[in-house]
């Protein structure tokens, strides 16, 4: 352990760079990830549902305003990574969570799939862009006004191609639709059988 003049502490090194610095050897990720880390937060008693062992990220000198990132003890051993936001609040909300079983979830806080994305009305749960271009949008859409009202774009350019919506109208406005076909000749060219009924 050293100490400089001027309040750098470092363990492991002799001229730590930062308030606190840690260095050891890496060590076998598969074998000792836990055992040997370079920095160990551990609990002197168990709670279940309730006990947890995080960090703190502070953005203001005022208390409660930042993040807190850690391990939120469920029971038996098992415990969730729990990610908050603190805004002049000591509980926070809560933003996303990774299960013991490996689900993810962003707004949910207990996600029933690998990944959960819960957007509020009029934002999309799932965006992807490229620069400023919005490529694909899933959400409820500006003017939805209950959680079903789903609506899926795939965009070029910023433009609409494809609209699905399952409560409003939906759409194709990228070119020629084949179906049986990967080179369709006209707007809508079926390869097969028709059936229409009333």
């Amino acid at each position: 352990l050293v100490a400089q003049y001027g309040g750098n502490v470092g363990v492991g090194t002799k001229i730590p760079v930062a308030k606190l610095q840690v260095a050891q050897n890496m060590t076998a990720g598969t074998t000792a990830a836990f055992t040997n880390p370079h920095l160990s937060l551990r609990a002197l008693n168990t709670t279940d549902n309730t006990g947890f062992v995080g960090m703190t990220f502070a953005t203001s000198d005022a208390n409660n305003y930042g993040w807190s990132w850690g391990a939120l003890r469920t029971n038996g051993g098992l415990g969730d990574m729990v990610l908050r936001n603190h805004f002049n609040s000591a509980q926070g909300t809560e933003k996303m969570r990774i299960l013991a079983n490996g689900n993810v979830g962003i707004g949910d806080a207990g996600p029933d799939r690998k990944l959960v994305l819960d957007g509020a009305f009029g934002t999309p749960a799932l965006e992807i862009k490229k620069n400023t271009d919005r490529i694909v949008y899933l959400g409820t859409g500006s003017s939805a006004a209950a959680d079903d009202n789903t609506i899926l774009h795939l965009m070029h350019q910023n433009v609409i191609k494809i609209n699905l919506n399952t409560v409003g109208d939906s759409y194709l406005n990228g070119g020629s639709v084949g179906i049986g076909t990967t080179s369709p000749q006209s707007k809508l060219q079926v390869a097969g059988g028709i059936q229409m009924a009333d």
